[in-house]
C-alpha cells in the first residue's frame, strides 16, 4: 500500500514547503534516481552514490540500470551501497503509453522524490517533463528535482559532475563532496609503464574521429619508437573498425601495435591501469582514466571537454573549433549533434581536429615525464 508523506507523519506545513522546492527532508524517504546509461556516466555517478548511501543509510534509492553498475565483473569490487537497488531501464524515459505502469511502480515502492540526473532538458526528452507536469496536476505528493532547478549560468561551461552533484544535493538536502579518487584503490596505475593506449570507440557514433586519422596517428607513434596498444573494442562493429585502421597501416609496421582485448569492464580497467597515457575519443574510458589517475588525451569533436571531460590534472584534450558558432551546438547539453547524429558541418571527412594537434599533446606529456 502506498503511503504519502502526510500519511507517514509529515506535517502539512512541511509538505507545502517541499512542494515549493525548499528544504524538507526525512531520513526514511524513498528516491528514484534517473540516470544516463553509459559506462562513463556510471563512473561519474559512483562516488556520489557511495557518499549518499553512507550519509542517508535509512533512505532507499531506486536507480535505473547502468552499464557500469550492472557489469558482473565490477559488481563485487565496487560494492554499491546496500540501500541502492537497481530498477528497470524503462523508467529512464516516460512515454505517455507507460505512464499508468510508471505511476503504479512509484506507488508500490512508496517513492517520495524523483531525482532526474540526466540533465537533458525539454528540448531532448519532452516526455519526462510532461509526466512531471501530469503528476503535479494530479496533486501528487512526489517531489521532482531535475535540471530545471538550475540556472543557465549553473549549466553553462560546467562539468557534468558538478551539475549532477548540484541536482542531487538539492534533492537530498545533503552537502556532498565529489571524490575524484573513489576508484583508485581498486586500480593502482603501473608507474613504470610507457604504453600509449589508443581507444577509437564510443557509445555515441557522433563522437567518432576519422579512421584515416587514427591510422596516421598510430603510424606516427610507431615510427617514433613509442609503445602502442590499440583497444580492439567490445562489439563486432568496433572490432571491424579497429581492423580497418590497422590494415591501413604501412605493411612494415602493421604488426607493431599490440591489439588489446577485454571481455568485461574489469579487464578494460586493467588495460588502462597498465598504460602511461590514454588517447581516446570522448568515452567512458576518459572518465575511468581520470578516476584512477591515468593521464588521458581526449579528442572532442562534437562534445564539450569542459562539460564532458575529466576534472583532474591528468585530463588533457584537443577539441573542435567549429562548435564555437555551429548551429547544431546546444550549450546546455555541451553537444553538437543533429537528432543524435553527427553534425553535418564536420561529417564525411570534414572534422577540424588534426593528427598533428594530437601528436603535439602526446609529445608534451612525454616531455614532462622525462623531466
Amino acid at each position: 500500500m502506498y503511503l504519502s508523506l502526510k500519511e507517514r507523519g509529515c506535517e502539512a506545513s512541511c509538505l507545502q514547503v517541499a512542494k515549493n522546492d525548499l528544504t524538507c527532508y526525512y531520513s526514511d524517504m524513498n528516491y528514484l534516481l534517473i540516470t544516463f546509461d553509459g559506462f562513463g556516466d556510471g563512473i561519474m555517478y559512483y562516488p556520489i552514490f557511495k557518499e549518499i548511501g553512507k550519509k542517508m543509510s535509512k533512505s532507499l534509492f531506486l536507480y535505473t540500470s547502468n552499464i557500469f553498475f550492472s557489469d558482473e565483473s565490477m559488481k563485487e569490487k565496487i560494492q554499491i551501497p546496500s540501500n541502492f537497488i537497481s530498477t528497470k531501464d524503462s523508467f529512464r524515459k516516460f512515454p505517455k503509453s507507460s505512464w499508468k505502469k510508471t505511476n503504479t511502480f512509484l506507488k508500490n515502492n512508496n517513492v517520495d522524490v524523483i531525482i532526474n540526473l540526466r540533465t537533458i532538458s525539454r528540448r531532448f526528452e519532452k516526455d519526462y517533463y510532461d509526466f512531471k507536469e501530469y503528476l503535479i496536476s494530479k496533486d501528487s505528493n512526489i517531489i521532482f528535482y531535475d535540471d530545471e532547478l538550475l540556472t543557465d549560468k549553473e549549466k553553462l561551461d560546467t562539468n557534468i559532475r558538478n551539475i549532477i552533484l548540484k541536482i542531487i544535493q538539492k534533492g537530498t538536502g545533503k552537502k556532498l563532496p565529489y571524490s575524484t579518487s573513489t576508484l583508485k584503490s581498486l586500480f593502482q596505475p603501473v608507474m613504470d609503464s610507457n604504453r600509449i593506449l589508443i581507444n577509437m570507440h564510443s557509445g555515441g557514433s557522433f563522437k567518432s574521429w576519422e579512421s584515416k586519422k587514427w591510422t596516421k596517428l598510430i603510424s606516427s607513434l610507431v615510427l617514433s619508437n613509442k609503445k602502442v596498444g590499440v583497444y580492439e573494442g567490445f562489439s563486432e562493429n568496433e572490432k571491424l573498425y579497429t581492423k580497418e585502421v590497422i590494415e591501413n597501416l604501412p605493411a612494415p609496421i602493421r604488426n607493431k601495435p599490440l591489439i588489446l582485448r577485454a571481455t568485461n569492464l574489469y579487464e578494460l580497467a586493467i588495460l588502462l591501469q597498465n598504460s602511461f597515457v590514454l588517447v581516446s575519443v570522448d568515452s567512458g574510458l576518459i572518465h575511468l582514466a581520470d578516476s584512477i589517475g591515468i593521464t588521458s588525451i581526449g579528442i572532442y569533436i562534437t562534445t564539450s571537454p569542459f562539460m564532458w571531460g575529466g576534472i583532474t590534472n591528468k585530463f588533457h584534450y584537443v577539441n573542435s573549433d567549429h562548435m564555437l558558432d555551429c548551429k547544431n551546438f546546444y550549450p546546455f547539453f555541451g553537444m553538437c549533434i543533429n537528432n543524435k547524429q553527427k553534425c553535418e558541418e564536420i561529417s564525411q571527412g570534414k572534422d577540424d581536429i588534426t593528427v598533428g594537434s594530437v601528436l603535439e599533446k602526446i609529445n608534451e606529456i612525454y616531455h614532462e615525464k622525462k623531466n
